[in-house]
């Protein structure tokens, strides 16, 4: 008991504003900031790493008209996975996998703040797969091969993600009619090691 109490005197009515938590907009953005701002402003990073192939924000196309991936996607793809395999399989001193988020930059990069940060697409990939073996995503790095197209379903079939995107460019998922491949703004992509 405190010594107020003690003295017969009434406890204050007035009650203390109550402990304001983060909301979860501001876990977000604390995240981002120090997350994927910090990753793309450091002059070491490749980020951020364009989903496509482009010229001046027009995406390239495939022979087959599929919208086509950047090589700095499976460039980072393969540098990234390598930090969770080698030849032998799944390193003992990696990582469990990777974590990696489509997004679109409302601001230039030297300028972006969280806000600016938009969101598309949040997947992760890892490195053991259901049957607690190399997963399907690491084997091609694992044998240090070049194929990463169908990584993290980011292939040009129709049920993986580019496919889909180009399936709706072409207008062939009934969708959407869309007459030009411009983006506005950039498609981008960032990864990060999942640790324990």
């Amino acid at each position: 008991m405190d010594s107020e109490s003690v003295g017969g005197s009434q406890p204050s009515n007035e009650q203390k504003p109550p402990q304001t938590a983060d909301s979860k907009a501001d876990r977000w953005y604390q995240w981002v900031g120090g997350t994927i701002i910090a990753d793309i402003q450091e002059d070491v990073s490749p980020d951020p790493i364009p989903l496509f192939a482009e010229d001046e924000l027009a995406v390239q196309l495939t022979e087959d008209g599929t919208l086509k991936r950047s090589a700095a996607i499976d460039e980072q793809i393969r540098r990234a996975g390598l930090h969770c395999v080698d030849s032998a399989g799944v390193r003992e001193d990696g990582c469990e996998g990777l974590l990696y988020m489509m997004y679109q930059l409302d601001a230039p990069v030297e300028d972006v703040n969280p806000a600016d940060v938009i969101p598309l697409y949040i997947g992760k990939a890892e490195a053991y797969g259901k049957q607690r073996e190399l997963s399907s995503n690491f084997v091609e790095i694992a044998k240090n091969r070049n194929a990463t197209q169908t990584f993290g379903r980011w292939g040009d079939g129709n049920y993986w993600h580019i496919g889909g995107l180009s399936m709706a460019y072409r207008g062939e998922d009934g969708r959407s009619e869309l007459e030009r491949r411009k983006l506005s703004p950039r498609v981008v992509i960032w990864w990060v090691l999942m640790e324990d």
